[in-house]
């Protein structure tokens, strides 16, 4: 009896140990399932949350090179718009009067600007006359009112509208001013064969000084002659440094400009007319 109780004992304890293996096995079993479906849950947070961090950061260095480049097209466009500026040219610089002084001076300078009569206004007609002393300051600035009918106001050149010209004294009027300033006086102008033609008077060649007739401000030739006129505004601009003549012309500041160009010649100027005089002499 005490044998087959004691069989019977171990048998019992053998099925309670295969037992408890099956159940720490099931455990197991069951633990290592849960810890696969955690890791899956948990490790695909993680894989997203890695991708996440990757493609911010990703999306953050195309950010960074965006904002670098336009950073350097900004530098790039600063730097043009500074070049820009600089190619500018600079505010006009006109030719100013010297002095405070309006006296009826023995020198002084003329210039006229015209519009064009006639047929395709071809013709030139005097539509304004200013007349500067030595100084450079005005002694007579005025339009006129055209004898005939003007067929080209020529206004991109001559700064002439037909609202100057309504009410401006008469061609005779101004023609009788001009003769009595000029009279007996040194006149320095550019091209002034043009100027006393629309003005209908003459002057003493030898008391001209032409801007466009003076050799060292003509075009130079190989033989040392005298070559064709240079533009009055070049000449103003490679000796004075003025920028005239840029759109509209104003005959102030041509008649200041010939005035100034004469002023910085005029010793070797005077000594050329005085050689001038004196074989003009000789001939006769």
């Amino acid at each position: 009896m005490a044998s087959t109780a004691h069989t019977t004992e171990a048998r019992n304890g053998v099925e309670s140990v295969k037992q408890g293996s099956k159940r720490r096995r099931k455990k197991g079993r069951e633990g290592k399932k849960e810890a696969v479906e955690d890791e899956r849950k948990h490790g695909n947070g993680k894989k997203r949350a890695v991708d996440g961090v990757v493609a911010a950061g990703s999306n953050w260095e195309r950010l960074k090179q965006e904002i670098g480049a336009r950073g350097k097209k900004r530098k790039r466009t600063d730097r043009s718009e500074e070049k820009e500026e600089k190619a500018k040219p600079p505010p006009a610089k006109l030719p100013r009067p010297l002095s405070g002084d309006f006296s009826d001076t023995h020198i002084v300078a003329l210039d006229c600007e015209m519009v064009g009569v006639g047929e395709g206004g071809v013709r030139s007609a005097l539509a304004r006359v200013s007349i500067v002393n030595y100084y450079g300051n005005v002694l007579l600035d005025t339009f006129v009112k055209v004898i005939e009918k003007v067929t080209d106001y020529r206004t991109q050149y001559s700064g002439v509208r037909p609202s100057d010209l309504r009410e401006a004294p008469t061609f005779h009027e101004v023609q009788k001013q001009v003769a009595k300033i000029l009279e007996g006086k040194t006149v320095v102008g550019h091209a002034l064969k043009n100027d006393f033609q629309v003005l209908l008077l003459k002057h003493p060649r030898s008391m001209t000084r032409d801007t466009a007739r003076f050799k060292p401000l003509c075009v130079k030739r190989r033989d040392g002659s005298r070559g064709r006129p240079r533009p009055l505004r070049h000449l103003a601009k490679e000796y004075l440094g003025f920028l005239i003549q840029g759109g509209e012309h104003s005959s102030v500041d041509d008649a200041r400009a010939t005035l100034y160009l004469y002023h910085k010649f005029r010793q070797s100027w005077e000594k050329e007319m005085l050689v001038m005089s004196r074989k003009r002499k000789r001939r006769k």
